[in-house]
């Protein structure tokens, strides 16, 4: 990688760099061989000595730039997204020859296609890319990719801890999909320190047994490989379960066009961002009744029950209550519309299945601190919770 690195700052296409690379071709080499040589002795087209030799006049792109647009392009273009060619061109939005400019923003990753596209001449929007339309699409784009990395990384375990775990849920989805409980990865030490039985169930009795004090979650109690592993192995179940489902980020679900095409009822889905609450009557006890957590973004109202009976630590049940950054998997049991206040919204009613905290967000002012402080957040509850 480092060696095409120091193709693409220069923009030469990422085929082109491979094509260099095999051929030990490096920059300063390019520079003082002759159009002939490179000809004749390292396979070269004309078209690409030329392209090469018009290309190294510039100056460089910083390398850190370059990694930055890749990594934030996923490596691919940002106009196809790689549909018309995995091959990639480091392209200036302003033509270099004018800007001599090589910051972030004025370069894009494109494809050889969509280069050729945002290079040829005419104004007719067939005819070529414009400055306008690479720089919408690169912004669309890296704010696709930045969600997509959210949504693996939480589904790679990258959070700070799990906050709520519908166990009984995610035992029904097991046998729905596998016809049983399925091995992972903790089932053989959980079972082997009594925390589950044969048939990778939550023992229960054992855990009255031990622990007499703990909370009425079997998640929430202190012990070395007590409840941290128990939630662990819920979500390596759970994980288990998403491989053959189609998940969803509830962000692409929440549009007209969404509801209009239906089917959205069964989705299985994930959202990363701002939600609220109202906190649970603390202690918790058998007793305690569901709360609602909401996200309100016009026209649309999204709400998921939470039992309080399975937030896996007392620090989560008060965090509920907080304008907190949560990742939150469910599935959506209806579409329907409700009137808050006189305003009406479309209303999505989330079964959730695992709650947690993001890492990268853990700690930080969360994404919806653009709340008004003035908001009566009471006016989103049921009168008699």
């Amino acid at each position: 990688m480092k060696s095409l690195e120091s193709y693409l700052k220069y923009g030469i296409s990422s085929e082109l760099a491979q094509k260099l690379n095999s051929r030990n071709l490096s920059i300063s080499n390019i520079k003082t061989l002759s159009v002939k040589i490179l000809i004749s002795q390292y396979g070269l087209e004309l078209d690409e000595v030329k392209s090469l030799k018009k290309l190294l006049v510039r100056q460089p792109i910083p390398e850190d730039t370059v990694i930055d647009l890749l990594e934030n392009s996923s490596f691919v273009c940002c106009v196809c997204h790689g549909v018309k060619s995995t091959s990639y061109v480091i392209h200036h939005i302003e033509p270099y020859c004018k800007s001599r400019d090589n910051s972030y923003s004025n370069l894009a990753v494109l494809c050889p296609a969509d280069h050729d596209l945002a290079h040829r001449e005419g104004h007719g929007l067939t005819l070529k890319l414009t400055q306008m339309q690479i720089r919408h699409a690169k912004q669309r784009w890296e704010k696709m990719v930045r969600r997509n990395d959210e949504i693996q990384a939480c589904f790679d375990g990258e959070f700070s801890h799990i906050e709520y775990c519908n166990i009984e849920r995610i035992y029904d989805l097991c046998i729905q999909v596998h016809g049983m409980i399925p091995e992972v990865s903790l089932t053989h030490k959980l079972k082997e320190i009594g925390l589950l039985t044969t048939s990778g169930y939550v023992n229960d009795t054992l855990l009255n047994e031990r622990y007499p004090s703990r909370t009425v979650s079997p998640l929430n109690f202190f012990a070395p490989g007590g409840g941290a592993f128990l939630r662990e192995y819920f979500f390596q179940l759970f994980k288990t379960v998403l491989q053959y489902k189609n998940l969803e980020d509830l962000d692409s679900l929440l549009n007209k066009t969404a509801v209009i095409k239906g089917n959205l009822v069964g989705k299985m889905c994930i959202y990363i961002g701002g939600i609220y609450g109202k906190s649970p009557k603390y202690p918790i006890t058998n007793e305690s009744r569901p709360v609602k957590m909401y996200l309100r973004r016009k026209p649309f109202y999204v709400t998921w029950i939470i039992d309080p009976r399975l937030m896996t630590s007392s620090t989560s049940i008060f965090r509920i209550g907080g304008h907190n950054v949560h990742f939150i998997y469910g599935s959506i049991r209806s579409v329907d519309t409700v009137e808050i206040k006189g305003e009406k919204f479309i209303h999505y009613d989330i079964r959730p299945y695992i709650m947690g905290c993001p890492s990268r967000y853990y700690g930080r002012r969360p994404d919806i601190s653009y709340l008004n402080d003035d908001i009566n957040f009471s006016d989103f509850f049921d009168d008699e919770e």
